[in-house]
């Protein structure tokens, strides 16, 4: 072809020339650039062809296409004969400016060859459809149709390519006669007609290049013809044959196969791991195979890693495969992984005999395994619903009754056992303890009718024979809670009195709860008998009530006015309780002023002050000094220790008596000016209190003894809209209050706020002590009703007049709704208040406690850590609900400014106790910092440790199965990660991100196992 083209070209160059020459008779410098390139090109100097063409149509200035079409085919034809990059692009651009080109359709040829050369057979064939490869010389027509047959069986077009190469199998002698004959019955092995197929393979398997490669294709098609026989015989052969041959891979499946048919499950092992070492690649159904045979020898690790690689599709060959899975595991003891390979197995529908056995085993393996989201029990009856004619029925029944005692999902036992018509006293007994567990849940967060109604339906299953009388117990903590004291001791009582097994901690429980409900109504002999039982109970002095029940019998007979006995009971509480410890040592102080031994009192009540300036009791032990002095007649030495009450616990409800009582001793002492001067002190310092308003009487007695009117009227003035009005009341004042009061006192409350704000309209122009006292019964009366902004409203007012008798409650109030209304800042302000001039531990710590509740919630991470580490670090603090608490934010907080390992203190400890959801959520946390670390084999443990421990908080469990698959993916185990995410997919319900998660790692993984498994 190339020849040819040459020729047309020198005759078309000959018949220029001549015409040319008549005209001038002289050769242009133009036509020997063209002839050099012409001679270069013949000459396979393509390079420099390309350069004299180029300057030919650089310098040729004639209008004639002709030649420049033919400069431009030589250009692109040397590109193509060098492969340049470029070269397609070029042939392409030459199509574009010479679309009708005599030589088109040899371009044609060469952009499809140039196609084929870089393995894009979609375009080859695209190409070759424009070209006609009878205008090409023989070389380039047989060159034409094995490319484009080639291309076609690339693309799987098997009809299409078989026909040209039957057309050049056919050429005896041809470049690409063996080649087209090996295609060819490779695409009638495709097609699957193997009787041709085999016909040539086995010919061709004799000698030659394809000897090796057809021998295997005879195996595989005496393979897929199931002449078995043939198969092993012939496969044995070509592995003595060809021992090296990468082919062997189909030999060693095929013979490991036919041995697994034959039973020979030692000698398909041997051969299928052959088979398996020499792919990269693997079949499912081999792998399906080669793990049964594993199974069948009892290598049960192996049968597991193996048929793991068959559960890539969704089909009847997984399903059989994940119920070998899940036998395997059973055969190792590992029940918790055969419980998700039952799983797996049982949502197959494609054999509903496997499905079924599945499904029995995969109830029996969640009862043994423990069922993280409560599915046992539905398990069960699911299993009962779809084979009410199975025969492990009565396996099933034996089990759901034990499942409903040991199952922590109640709810869900509690329905279930509802629809069993039964009287089996272990389906009783298991519906006792589900309504006992529910109601303990509703306990723990503290809705209390709510549990109510669940230990009321327990305490009617009880009977003598019942296992435990737990239910008389939490029912009567709860009638306690809710304030119904008769209720709670007959419960308690009858719990005592029950014949079941008790410990002794809930025997201590029952005692101090009745000795409580006596205690808080005032009934102290009684109390007092129940507070004696606690103290005679086993190992009382190591229990953490032990101080608590000495302070209170010691108040019972203090209040009983055996002042003696009271002191020596006061005096055994321990040291070691700080805050216990000093408010017996201020009550045996205290009796000893009642005894008049004012200087041993006021010893006891120094040596406290001393030993604790913070203690709840430094402030009214020094006010009581002050008292023992003025009962000894030491008025000096009382006015100094009220000073010092003044200067050391100013805005203490104390110092506004102490204050008060300077004024009255100076009075006393006849020092009117220092009286007066006291006085003033006291309206100054706390202007809207009961204290000021006793002083301003008092100064308003000592301005008349001093017959100057005017003065006592022009303080009247100065103090105005300052202080609490001191104004003569009214009939019809003390009458309104008074009626208002007394819906308030029976819990009218609705009536009482419509009350009381009548009265603040009427009467409070002027702030009084009424008004004040008005102002916190109407909050209070709205907070009883729920009206809880309007309330908030109220209590903010109070919280604006310092010093009056309502500013700490108050505060609390007022605090506490704003947080609850989630108005942060405002409640942030409140809490700081009444942390600094609270003068109970209790409030204070309380206080505290919101603080760093709001500094958590407006992510002031710095201050959450402060505050979390001062609530920790106090000892008095022995509420395990603050301490859990300041530890998560702590946590959460050290977290958040990347401290992790700062942290892990906290996580481990609150995770100790998973009935919380914070240590659930730590729990959680922890395990994947160890992740984050790359600690997988200790993340893990962490999270079986979640799982075990069967959290009821579960989103955290979810997450945690989650992390769990994250950290197998870590180490290349997908399948492990698989079935943890297959089972969380099916058995966690709940509408969260966790599902998401889950897609997405399962998607990961199927993309993963594409690429190992076929």
């Amino acid at each position: 072809m190339k020849k040819i083209i040459a020729f047309v070209v020198i005759v078309l160059c000959v018949s220029s020339y001549c015409t040319y020459a008549q005209e001038t008779y002289v050769v242009s410098n133009e036509e020997v650039l063209f002839q050099k390139g012409k001679n270069c090109f013949d000459e396979r100097k393509f390079g420099a062809s390309i350069q004299y063409f180029q300057k030919f149509l650089d310098n040729y200035s004639d209008n004639n296409a002709v030649i420049c079409e033919k400069a431009n085919y030589y250009i692109v034809s040397c590109q193509y004969a060098l492969k340049e990059k470029t070269a397609i692009v070029e042939l392409q651009n030459f199509l574009k400016e010479y679309p009708y080109s005599s030589m088109r359709n040899r371009v044609t040829f060469m952009i499809g060859r140039s196609y084929y050369e870089e393995g894009k057979y979609e375009e080859t064939v695209k190409w070759y459809a424009q070209t006609d490869g009878n205008q090409l010389n023989n070389k380039e027509s047989t060159e034409y149709s094995f490319t484009k047959g080639y291309a076609l069986l690339s693309l799987e077009r098997y009809e299409e390519a078989r026909v040209i190469f039957a057309k050049l199998s056919a050429n005896v002698g041809s470049t690409y006669e063996l080649d087209a004959r090996y295609y060819y019955a490779y695409c009638d092995f495709c097609l699957k007609n193997y009787d041709a197929a085999l016909e040539e393979f086995f010919t061709m398997g004799q000698k030659g290049k394809y000897a090796e490669r057809a021998s295997y294709y005879v195996l595989q098609i005496y393979d897929q013809r199931k002449e078995y026989d043939k198969a092993v015989e012939y496969g044995k052969i070509l592995i003595q044959k060809f021992p090296t041959s990468s082919s062997n891979s189909e030999a060693y499946r095929i013979l490991g196969e036919a041995s697994f048919r034959d039973g020979s499950y030692a000698e398909a092992v041997d051969y299928l791991k052959k088979y398996e070492r020499n792919v990269k690649k693997v079949q499912r159904t081999t792998m399906y195979m080669l793990g049964v045979s594993y199974y069948e020898i009892a290598n049960y690790i192996n049968a597991i890693t193996y048929l793991s690689k068959v559960t890539t599709e969704n089909d009847s060959l997984a399903q059989n495969a994940y119920l070998y899975i899940g036998n395997s595991y059973i055969k190792i003891n590992d029940v918790k992984n055969a419980k998700m390979a039952y799983q797996s197995a049982s949502l197959g529908d494609f054999d509903k005999e496997v499905k079924e056995v599945a499904s029995f085993n995969y109830a029996l393996s969640a009862y043994q395994a423990g069922a993280q989201f409560g599915e046992t029990i539905a398990l069960f009856e699911k299993f009962i619903d779809n084979y009410p004619k199975s025969k492990y029925l009565d396996e099933i029944y034996t089990h759901m009754a034990n499942a409903y005692m040991t199952e922590k999902n109640y709810a869900a036992a509690y329905a279930s056992i509802k629809k069993i018509k039964t009287t089996n006293p272990r389906i009783k007994m298991a519906k006792e303890n589900a309504l006992f567990q529910l109601g303990v849940a509703e306990f723990t967060n503290a809705n209390y009718n709510v549990a109510l109604d669940y230990f009321t339906l327990a305490v009617k299953e009880f009977t003598p024979e019942s296992y435990s009388s737990q239910s008389l117990l939490w029912r009567g903590e709860t009638y306690y809670r809710l304030g119904d004291n008769a209720k709670c001791r007959q419960d308690l009582t009858a719990f005592l009195d029950s014949k079941q097994t008790k410990q002794s901690d809930d025997m201590l429980k029952a005692y101090y709860t009745i000795a409580y409900s006596f205690f808080g109504s005032d009934q102290y002999m009684p109390a007092l008998e129940w507070f004696l039982k606690c103290l005679d109970t086993k190992d009382i002095a190591s229990n953490s009530l032990y101080s608590d029940i000495l302070n209170r019998t010691a108040d019972c007979y203090f209040h009983e006015r055996e002042l003696d006995v009271a002191r020596q009971y006061y005096a055994k509480v321990p040291q070691t309780m700080l805050a216990a410890a000093e408010y017996a040592t201020f009550q045996g102080a205290f009796i000893l002023g009642l005894q008049k031994k004012y200087a041993d009192k006021i010893t006891e009540l120094g040596n406290l002050v001393k030993a604790n300036p913070e203690s709840d009791y430094a402030d009214d032990a020094l006010y009581e000094i002050g008292r023992a002095y003025v009962l000894q007649e030491q008025n000096d030495s009382a006015i100094t220790t009220y000073e010092k009450v003044l200067a050391n616990y100013p805005k203490t409800a104390v110092a506004r008596k102490a204050a008060l009582e300077i004024g009255m001793l100076y009075s006393n002492m006849t020092q009117s000016n220092k009286a007066m001067t006291a006085y003033k002190k006291v309206v100054e310092l706390y202007p809207n209190s009961e204290e000021a308003k006793t002083a301003i009487e008092s100064l308003q007695t000592l301005y008349v003894e001093n017959n100057d009117i005017e003065g006592y009227l022009a303080y009247v003035k100065e103090i105005a809209g300052v202080a609490v009005a001191v104004l003569p009341e009214t009939q019809e004042d003390s009458l309104s209050f008074v009626a208002a009061e007394r819906l308030f006192v029976k819990t009218h409350y609705k009536e009482a706020a419509t009350a009381f704000n009548s009265y603040l309209t009427k009467y409070c122009k002027a702030q009084t002590i009424n008004c004040i006292s008005a102002i916190y019964y109407l909050a209070e009366s709205y907070y009883q009703i729920d009206e809880k902004g309007k309330a908030l409203n109220e209590f903010e007012k109070l919280t604006q007049l310092e010093g009056n008798p309502y500013f700490i409650e108050s505060l609390v109030r007022a605090s506490e709704l704003a947080y609850d209304a989630k108005q942060i800042s405002d409640a942030l302000q409140y809490f700081v208040k009444l942390y600094e001039i609270a003068d109970n531990t209790n409030i204070k710590n309380d206080a505290r406690f919101g603080m760093m509740r709001c500094y958590y919630l407006q992510k002031d991470n710095k201050k959450v850590i402060e505050i979390a580490g001062n609530i920790l670090k106090d000892n008095n603090i022995t509420d395990a609900g603050i301490i859990r608490e300041a530890r998560y934010c702590r946590a959460k907080a050290y977290l958040a400014t990347g401290e992790e390992t700062s942290a892990v203190e906290d996580l481990k400890k609150l995770s100790t106790d998973l009935r919380h959801e914070m240590g659930a959520e730590a729990k959680y946390l922890y395990a994947d910092y160890l992740y984050q670390t790359g600690k997988y084999t200790s993340a893990q443990t962490e999270i079986f440790d979640l799982i075990q421990k069967n959290t009821p908080h579960q989103y955290w469990l979810a997450r945690g199965f989650v992390l769990l698959a994250d950290t197998y993916i870590a180490q290349d185990d997908d399948f492990q990660a698989k079935q943890y995410l297959l089972s969380l997919q099916e058995n966690y319900k709940a509408k969260d991100d966790v599902a998401n998660m889950v897609e997405q790692r399962l998607k990961a993984i199927a993309a993963r196992e594409k690429e190992k498994v076929y």
